[in-house]
């Protein structure tokens, strides 16, 4: 992308240049016919000298020895342009925003256009050094912002010239507005003015709605700010992937990881943020807007979810729809003490064993229930084994609620461990192993 910025720059200093305006390309051959010059003829030489080099190293030296021995040259104008367009070449962009500010800070001693060439100048050399320590000081960054501010309020005065056909002239304030905009949302995320930032980069987003990467941006300045406008930043970071983004991978895991904080979904349980993730790269898929209604359960939800379904939650999961999807999200991954149910069936394994339990609303649908609605998968506890044979033994056990099937209805446990109360005991030799007992679980 900043190769792409570096041409897009290039090109428009080449166009504000192009059109035979009134600039200091223009204004460099005015000096030596003024009736009565402000300079002797030595400054003007020097300074001629500087500005015919085509070395920007060498040019950059003899700009430097100019300015040392005529400090208060009425020619500096002429000199810090010619200087940030040589550090543009040697892609030095501190020094050519550095010399762009100086430029700008001549104020009414430089005409209106060469003031937005240079405000432009400087507004690239941030974009293409952005990431430079020397850009990030609070200093440069409210430079940054200030310089793209007062560009754009440069562009609301800007008339057309002659010499630009309309669709010219509304093609370059256009790219000129998204060079501005893009600086100041940039440097204000760096700043940590999120709200600022997020405004900038909503302007981008109209002006060019098919740009990725500032779509990205905006979706970071949501997810940023205090708190965070969290689905605002998702359906973005989702439209940026959706439109192909440059690094799509990484931000597809920043995505992810954002939706994971946001759910606070338990270990375990990781598969419900994937399931949220397709569902919002699909919807940006149907709508450029977010559909009204549409959300991600936070964290903050599925704990409200919990404190009204704690004592009920394996009966919201067998109504089943949307809401029992939403008790799962709450549940899943939880550790449970003392569930209870009747034993159907057991399923040995090489390190552990799986029962198939029957568990109803009331102590009397569990006693009369034959088919299995449960799965328990017990590990590290090899005595409850003897469980096999023990068909509708009531039990209790400790577990982790790992999934649930909506139809036929079936929830899964893990890392169990059976109440070693409700394991038969080991038959003495030559004696016959327990009865098995009915009872309803405690």
């Amino acid at each position: 992308m900043k190769r792409t910025f570096w041409v897009a720059g290039t090109l428009l200093l080449t166009l504000l240049l192009g059109y035979g305006l009134t600039t200091f390309a223009d204004a460099h051959q005015q000096p030596a016919q003024q009736a009565q010059p402000k300079y002797t003829m030595p400054e003007y030489n020097a300074y001629v000298a500087a500005k015919n080099e085509t070395n920007p190293q060498i040019k950059v030296k003899l700009l430097d020895d100019f300015v040392a021995k005529y400090p208060s040259s009425d020619l500096l104008a002429y000199a810090y342009r010619d200087y940030y367009l040589a550090y543009s070449q040697l892609r030095d962009f501190p020094k050519m925003a550095s010399y762009a500010d100086k430029m700008v800070a001549l104020g009414d001693k430089v005409d209106f256009f060469s003031r937005l060439e240079a405000l432009t100048a400087r507004a690239q050399a941030f974009y293409l050094g952005q990431n430079l320590p020397a850009f990030q000081t609070p200093d440069q960054l409210q430079a940054t912002q200030t310089g793209a501010k007062e560009g754009l309020g440069a562009l609301e005065k800007w008339q057309k010239p002659e010499q630009m056909t309309p669709e010219q002239f509304e093609q370059q304030k256009k790219s000129l507005s998204i060079l501005f905009h893009s600086v100041h949302g940039i440097a204000a995320m760096q700043a940590k003015d999120l709200k600022g930032a997020a405004a900038s980069f909503e302007i981008l987003h109209k002006l060019d709605p098919k740009e990725p990467l500032n779509i990205y941006r905006l979706g970071r300045a949501y997810l940023q700010m205090e708190p965070p406008q969290s689905m605002e930043g998702f359906w973005h970071l989702a439209q940026a992937i959706g439109l192909k983004v440059q690094g799509e991978q990484q931000i597809r895991a920043y995505l992810r990881s954002q939706l994971a904080r946001y759910m606070g979904v338990s270990p375990g349980c990781e598969s419900l943020v994937d399931v949220q993730m397709t569902k919002l790269l699909d919807e940006v898929m149907k709508s450029e807007d977010r559909p009204v209604g549409y959300v991600i359960p936070s964290g903050e939800q599925l704990q409200k979810i919990r404190e009204e379904t704690s004592a009920t939650f394996i009966n919201e999961l067998k109504a089943g729809g949307d809401r029992a999807k939403l008790v799962f999200m709450a549940y899943c991954g939880l550790e449970f003490p003392e569930v209870g149910g009747k034993l159907i069936a057991v399923e040995p394994g090489n390190d552990s064993i799986t029962l198939k339990l029957f568990l109803g609303t009331t102590p009397e649908e569990t006693e009369a229930g034959t088919v299995a609605n449960m799965t328990v998968k017990v590990e590290g506890q090899p005595e409850a084994k003897r469980l096999a044979g023990q068909k509708d033994w009531a039990l209790r056990f400790t577990g982790t609620l790992s999934g649930y099937d909506a139809e036929p209805f079936m929830v899964h446990w893990t890392k169990c461990k059976v109440n070693p109360e409700d394991i038969p005991e080991e038959a003495a030799p030559g004696k016959a192993p327990a009865k098995t007992r009915k009872r309803p679980p405690r």
